[in-house]
């Protein structure tokens, strides 16, 4: 697939960059919904959002826990953007280039690859090979060892940033109890257990997982919309 005129493009969309990384062609929507978008660029998709979102949210209260973002595009004075709302229109943010690039740099350190280079505009590589990567999961009944206590903490931690945004989109705001189980029944479908051989519960993702990952900045700012209008 021919990518060469987007390695002249100086910031993406958020589906935009979605669908680049899965190696398929962008939509010409702004504001394009999940089913319109190619099912490889949805998961990753997920992702870019929940990322970006995080950019805001920590930019915003620098004493929030750190972890890895999408650095959005400030004001011309320096200010943050308003917060997407509603967050159906999140894929339409915009992003520059060289955050994508830095994004995906740190996500190629845990095994994410790209199957287009954000590199320097005008010397971007060519794609390779669509990858799964973001996707990839192991067979239902397979039992597969549980990484190292700090990597599956952040594994859950990565997944309920996941599940807050894509739930924000709908104006759905789950507290932390239903997010931790949904995160224990995956971990229980792809085989994932604990230290001592038995499933992860969603008690124990939520207490050593969750702390600072919330729905209740996005409520508080429906809230405020809501009362705008």
């Amino acid at each position: 697939m021919d990518f060469t005129p987007w390695n002249w493009a100086t910031y993406f969309r958020l589906h935009e960059a979605a669908c680049l990384i899965a190696g398929v062609m962008p939509v010409s929507k702004q504001y394009p919904t999940s089913e319109e978008l190619p099912p490889q660029a949805r998961p990753i998709l997920g992702k870019l959002m929940a990322a970006y979102i995080e950019w805001f949210l920590q930019t915003k209260n620098p004493e929030r826990p750190k972890s890895i973002v999408l650095e959005g595009m400030l004001n011309d004075d320096g200010t943050l953007p308003p917060f997407p709302a509603p967050l159906t229109k999140t894929p339409g943010e915009t992003v520059r280039r060289e955050a994508v690039h830095r994004f995906m740099s740190l996500m190629a350190e845990r095994g994410f690859k790209s199957c287009y280079d954000f590199g320097p505009i005008g010397k971007a590589g060519a794609p390779i090979a669509p990858s799964h990567e973001f996707q990839t999961a192991p067979e239902p009944h397979a039992t597969v060892p549980a990484p190292p206590q700090a990597a599956w903490i952040e594994r859950a931690k990565s997944r309920a940033r996941e599940i807050v945004a894509r739930q924000a989109a709908r104006d759905l705001f789950p507290n932390q109890k239903d997010i931790a189980d949904e995160i224990a029944r995956e971990f229980r479908a792809a085989g994932t257990v604990g230290t001592d051989g038995k499933p992860l519960s969603g008690a124990t993702i939520k207490r050593h997982a969750l702390k600072g990952i919330s729905s209740a900045t996005g409520r508080q700012q429906s809230l405020s919309i809501g009362r705008g209008k």
